[in-house]
């Protein structure tokens, strides 16, 4: 149900089957009723009184709908400022958002279930312990019986997906590296399975496909590592999904070195650290820099401008 006078009237008539003229009749014009619907009139508290009588409700409930969409409406403008503040890394904004969404949170499993979500990834971010359970009993808000190991073949809403995403990194940070690797394998299957064209999947497969081929380096297999990096790359290109390729390419850089291209690697770098510091993704710019000095000893003009 909408959120505004005119919208909860015309879906009470709907639902009630009626016509505009049939609502009208007796009460006032059908153009009022349209117009009240539409938002362009105000109807006069009688003229209310009278119209949501012949639609079976009063102005205490409809007011009471109106009151739960107006909370549900601000609690979804928090959540979604508090998400924007974690993925550009302002994790106190983040946090205080988080605090004024305690006075709108939402009653329903969904709404419970964004709260723990941010409230796990600050606390990953912050790096507190115990950020792995609180991503758990966010999952377990929707998806109570589901395997964090074992669930390629689930369909997923974007929310569930992310938190997934979001445990895996708190697993493998925890030391549970084993884990970390299973829930990201089983993450990626299931987004090709989804074959979902909404472009927060598309981010969220690239997201989950450069940790994971992090993981990999990390864990000695640099060969699959980057067997996963190239294939992620071609997908991405053949679906104009660029946004992260910056990321993926330093995940293709650190699987060369792995495998001791180090010369392809440190090309790669070169190639992306300008145009990271051009879209102002100094942190990312910076970390990559750090491993290029690592892989060789002499300067590189393109690192260095």
């Amino acid at each position: 149900m909408g959120n505004s006078l005119g919208t909860i009237i015309r879906e009470l008539r709907t639902e009630k089957r009626l016509t505009q003229e049939e609502l009208a009749d007796g009460i006032c014009s059908s153009v009022s009723v349209s117009r009240i619907e539409n938002g362009s009139q105000m109807p006069s508290a009688a003229m209310l009184e009278k119209l949501l009588d012949r639609l079976g409700t009063s102005s205490y409930q409809i007011c009471d709908v109106y009151y739960r969409n107006e909370r549900q409406q601000h609690f979804e403008e928090l959540a979604d400022e508090a998400a924007k503040a974690l993925s550009r890394g302002d994790v106190q904004y983040a946090k205080s958002m988080l605090e004024s969404i305690g006075a709108f949170a939402a009653e329903d499993a969904a709404g419970r279930q964004v709260t723990e979500f941010l409230r796990g990834t600050i606390m990953l971010e912050e790096e507190f312990p115990g950020a792995s359970a609180v991503l758990e009993k966010a999952l377990a808000c929707t998806k109570p019986d589901l395997d964090p190991c074992s669930f390629r073949r689930q369909l997923l809403t974007s929310t569930e997906a992310n938190i997934l995403e979001v445990l895996s990194v708190a697993n493998y940070k925890e030391g549970n590296r084993s884990r970390a690797i299973l829930i990201a394998r089983e993450l990626l299957e299931a987004l090709k399975y989804h074959r979902s064209k909404l472009r927060s999947y598309g981010l969220l497969r690239m997201n989950t496909a450069v940790n994971l081929s992090f993981y990999l380096v990390a864990e000695g297999n640099g060969r699959g590592a980057l067997e996963l990096a190239d294939e992620t790359r071609a997908w991405a290109i053949s679906n104009a999904e660029l946004a992260l390729m910056p990321e993926l390419e330093f995940a293709r850089a650190k699987a060369l070195a792995s495998c001791n291209r180090i010369e392809d690697a440190l090309h790669i770098i070169g190639a992306i650290v300008p145009y990271l510091r051009l879209i102002g993704r100094e942190r990312l710019a910076g970390q990559a820099r750090e491993f290029a000095t690592k892989l060789s000893t002499t300067d590189s003009p393109e690192l260095n401008k």
